[in-house]
């Protein structure tokens, strides 16, 4: 069990006889981690102004929220590069203090099992958004304990694995399409160059004519995941005749324009005949003027999305701009053949992030796997 091999929720009195006025970091929530071992202390406090009210640890202690949903979301890692060696947290951690039996970095990589997270997660207490881990629960949480030295060979393994993972990541997270614009190409106004249909109004898809199947409602979910395998309200044909104009057409563009506002898809060849629901704007474009793809690119660039999709609210949720503010949005026009080279450009780039995706996926699985073959040896 846990708590034999380790001390859980150490004591602040170990730091009673220090200077009131010392400095030390502190760490809230937000600063955890869901996806990597390690996290960047931001703040600096002293402790006279976090000694009640928050959580002590020190380095290489083992931080674990326990409240959901970030417990069930992994927020959880080492502390590591404290200011003298003292942290203070969110009253939402359990602190785990690894004894000579155990390595901390091993018992990060237990805890970030989905058993773990599962078995927590139905032992947890409280009610509404409130719930939370039991410390019990981690004291008595039962893990294999090879020898030290064998502990050492494992961890070397798995952060060469998380190492691959976290650079990858790194590249996923950080990479945006992008291209130089030319000042002598020309632009038009998107009214100009594309046909455009916001969905109908939420009264005209109320869900008691849904179907189980039949011809597909396209909505948010299919713009903000670019998933188009995706299926979850259905209208019978004579619905679909009724509301033809909003039908879904490949190489159409939708937009999503309320909520998470500004994520932009293009319908594939293969897609489910549909309508987009009241949350789309469904963009037909002119193809003898401008390709889809290039149209898309220019839609998700920063300018466009600060200006027209950020920080705009409607009366009870966020909602885009009107169809009639966004028609005049000016769109840089150079030929389709430049066009076709700057799509060729973006898409090689992001074969290499989904390759880094990939790569993220595949040693993720080699960290669970290795660290799964512990508990089976």
């Amino acid at each position: 069990e846990i708590g034999e091999i380790c001390e859980v929720n150490p004591k602040k009195s170990e730091i009673r006889e220090l200077d009131q006025s010392t400095e030390i970091s502190f760490v809230p929530m937000a600063d955890l981690s869901d996806d990597s071992i390690l996290f960047q202390p931001k703040q600096i406090k002293k402790i006279s102004e976090v000694s009640s009210g928050y959580t002590y640890f020190k380095n290489n202690d083992v931080l674990l929220a326990k409240v959901t949903p970030c417990f069930e979301n992994g927020k959880l890692g080492v502390a590591t590069n404290l200011v003298n060696g003292i942290g203070f947290g969110s009253s939402e951690f359990i602190v785990v203090r690894a004894s000579n039996k155990i390595l901390p970095k091993l018992i990060y990589y237990f805890f970030s099992r989905k058993e773990f997270k599962e078995m927590g997660k139905v032992q947890m207490t409280g009610t509404g958004g409130l719930q939370r881990v039991p410390t019990d629960f981690v004291k008595k949480y039962k893990i294999p304990l090879p020898p030290i030295e064998d502990q050492e060979l494992i961890v070397a393994e798995l952060e060469v694995y998380q190492k691959i993972v976290d650079s990858a990541r790194q590249i996923v997270e950080s990479w945006k399409p992008s291209f130089d614009i030319d000042s002598r190409w020309e632009t038009e106004g998107l009214e100009n160059l594309a046909k455009m249909v916001r969905g109908p109004f939420g009264g005209s898809l109320k869900k008691e004519i849904f179907k189980p199947t039949g011809n597909l409602v396209y909505e948010q979910h299919h713009a903000i995941n670019n998933d188009f395998n995706f299926g979850r309200y259905y209208i019978d044909d004579a619905k679909f005749n009724e509301m033809k104009r909003f039908e879904v057409m490949t190489d159409d563009i939708l937009v999503s324009c309320s909520g998470t506002m500004g994520k932009v898809a293009i319908v594939p060849a293969e897609h489910k005949k549909g309508i987009i629901n009241q949350a789309l704007l469904k963009l037909s474009s002119d193809k003898s003027k401008i390709l889809p793809h290039y149209l898309k690119l220019i839609l998700e660039s920063t300018p466009i999305q600060q200006k027209y999709f950020q920080n705009q609210s409607g009366v009870a949720i966020q909602n885009v701009s009107s169809v009639k503010v966004l028609s005049q949005i000016e769109i840089p026009l150079p030929s389709l053949e430049i066009q076709t080279k700057l799509i060729k450009k973006v898409s090689e780039e992001q074969k290499i992030v989904d390759g880094n995706s990939r790569l993220i996926e595949l040693f993720e699985k080699k960290i669970e796997i290795r660290v799964k073959s512990i508990w089976e040896s």
